[in-house]
């Protein structure tokens, strides 16, 4: 009997699974960072006034950002604030003019969408089944292909229609993930309602519905993950007789950049300045710190994905990756718990604890061939993190094994949020470091001096004072230098060569290619207003040395993340 009640469990447990399914792609990951705001304004060539104007490019959108996807080059890091939405568009031609590669780009790739019969179908006159076009959608997922789906317009929503990127479903909903381009970073469910009795098509994030201006949606192109080409413009002839969806050659990117996967920079796929949620690619199970006992807990468990949850809010599914330097010839990472900051832990059992400075703390990240997801190793036992092959149910221990390249050994790293803009900074301000709990103590250079080599201490806030004023520099890939303007620019530094706890900072000359001068910057999560600060050679974290935070003359080190008040800083505006 007790067989017989064992066997139907995990038939059950088996079904639940098969309900849901999800391709590699992620929003979160693979979609722009900006949204749909573009405006195109249209003129007939030879004549300066504009003949009409169209507003948004979301097949376009939609298309480049999967053939970046397919091509297995990371999507553009461009946030809202780094685009230009105002397009120029010439006609019959159909040339764009003052734009940049990456929109002439999106741009063609709009008027791609429409170069075959589907695009007839965002007539009124077209009227698509739900449940029929859900079944395809599911079809084709299941055959591991991608579609671009058309929204028709409910009477009276202006617009001509809209497109998104389906790569998932949950059959027990009957909703379809989409990456939809009006909502960057996130995930979109695509569902069938009813309202004043007539079908609509409702657009829901995270359980809350966020539209509601379609009335049908259907299948409008296939698109294949493996199919790519040479070709570097969109030719429809030579799409039409091929049958390559539209594969082009992101701009900026060379062949040889898209051949191999060894010349891949994990630190472009993964940016680090943003905060992680690890999926497992065989039961979507994420990697979590158990919560019931939030105050003490430690064990590493797979879970159900959820943003809110009791006292945790979803952080303990949340994880920091912070480079930890190189050993023994390769790239080493710390991963923290953004809810319990605490680093993840090889050992008998997977759990996260404080920093130790021991080799069980670090990981090596290593890309599959799609460079969509990640195996995650120990570096202490070259063992490799797993969910339980055969357990599918929440809350069963994190495992480590040796390498069988299986799925539950494969992790999708969605990006949860960034904060590339470290909290409002404007480019070119000033602001001073202060410490949590001690606004009247702030970082400076000592005595002002403009010489190399001159300690980064604490002491009295001196509004103003050129020794603690700093700006924070853009260093590219997510990475600030945290210059003063003595001595014509001055960068913190750990000084010489060290790079263990204890290592002091000093000022010197900025350096380009100084990874011990670049700064990783995450907010204190539930603790608004204050920051965490590590340094990229080591991946410690800057710290008032001894927590004295109310003293004088005080050095600045860093030290393992260790969670003190002497670790979190305000940055303060000076005017």
């Amino acid at each position: 009997m007790k067989k017989l009640l064992s066997l139907f469990i995990l038939a059950m447990l088996l079904s639940a699974a098969s309900a849901q399914r999800r391709l590699a792609f992620r929003p979160a990951t693979h979609g722009f960072h900006f949204p749909n705001s573009f405006h195109s304004s249209v003129k007939v060539a030879g004549d300066n006034r504009e003949a009409f104007r169209t507003d948004g490019l979301c097949g376009g959108m939609v298309l480049a950002a999967f053939n970046y996807f397919r091509y297995r080059v990371p999507i553009p890091a461009f946030g809202p604030d780094d685009m230009t939405y105002d397009v120029s568009v010439q006609v019959p031609a159909i040339a764009t003019s003052t734009t940049s590669p990456l929109i002439d780009y999106i741009f063609h790739s709009q008027i791609a969408t429409f170069q075959n019969v589907s695009a007839i179908s965002f007539s009124p006159a077209f009227k698509p089944d739900y449940s029929a076009e859900y079944n395809k959608v599911k079809a084709r997922i299941d055959r591991g292909e991608y579609l671009i789906l058309g929204l028709q317009m409910r009477p009276g929503q202006s617009g001509f229609g809209h497109q998104v990127l389906a790569y998932g479903y949950n059959d027990a909903t009957k909703e379809v993930y989409i990456y939809d381009p009006n909502f960057p970073d996130k995930e979109i469910c695509i569902c069938a309602a009813v309202e004043n009795n007539q079908p609509v098509i409702v657009l829901k994030c995270e359980g809350n519905v966020v539209e509601s201006r379609y009335k049908a949606m259907f299948e409008q192109q296939e698109l294949f993950v493996n199919r790519i080409s040479d070709r570097t413009t969109y030719d429809m002839t030579d799409n039409v007789v091929r049958n390559l969806n539209f594969a082009v050659r992101p701009p900026n990117i060379t062949r040889a950049t898209v051949a191999t996967a060894s010349n891949v920079d994990l630190e472009r796929v993964l940016p680090f300045n943003a905060v992680y949620e690890f999926m497992n690619v065989q039961n979507n199970k994420m990697v979590e710190v158990e919560d019931a006992l939030f105050s003490k807990g430690n064990k590493v468990q797979q879970y159900a994905n959820y943003e809110q949850k009791e006292a945790c809010d979803g952080h303990n599914q949340k994880w920091m990756v912070i480079p930890a330097g190189q050993r023994s010839g390769k790239n080493v990472y710390y991963i923290i718990n953004f809810g319990f900051r605490k680093y993840l832990q090889a050992g008998n059992r997977v759990t996260v604890e404080p920093g130790n400075d021991q080799n069980n703390q670090l990981w090596v990240l290593e890309l599959n061939n799609n460079r969509d997801a990640v195996f995650i190793k120990s570096f202490a036992s070259g063992q490799y993190l797993q969910v339980p092959a055969t357990r599918a149910n929440d809350g069963e221990w994190m495992e480590l094994g040796n390498f069988t390249g299986s799925g539950n050994q494969l992790f999708m790293p969605s990006r949860y949020t960034g904060y590339s803009n470290v909290g409002g900074y404007r480019p070119g301000s000033f602001r001073t470091i202060q410490p949590q709990y001690n606004n009247n103590k702030s970082v400076i250079i000592t005595n002002a001096s403009p010489a190399d080599a001159t300690s980064i201490v604490l002491n009295d806030l001196q509004p103003g004072a050129a020794h603690g004023r700093w700006q924070f520099a853009d260093a590219g890939r997510g990475y600030f230098k945290i210059t003063s303007p003595l001595g014509s620019g001055k960068c913190i530094d750990v000084r010489g060569t060290e790079a263990g706890n204890g290592s002091g900072l000093e000022s010197w000359y900025c350096a380009d290619q100084q990874d011990k001068q670049k700064w990783l910057i995450f907010p204190s999560v539930r603790e608004p207003g204050y920051f965490m600060i590590f340094n990229k050679i080591s991946g410690r974290c800057m710290e008032v040395a001894g927590g004295a935070v109310n003293d004088n003359g005080v050095r600045v080190q860093t030290y393992l993340f260790h969670d003190g008040n002497n670790q979190k800083w305000r940055l303060g505006d000076v005017r």
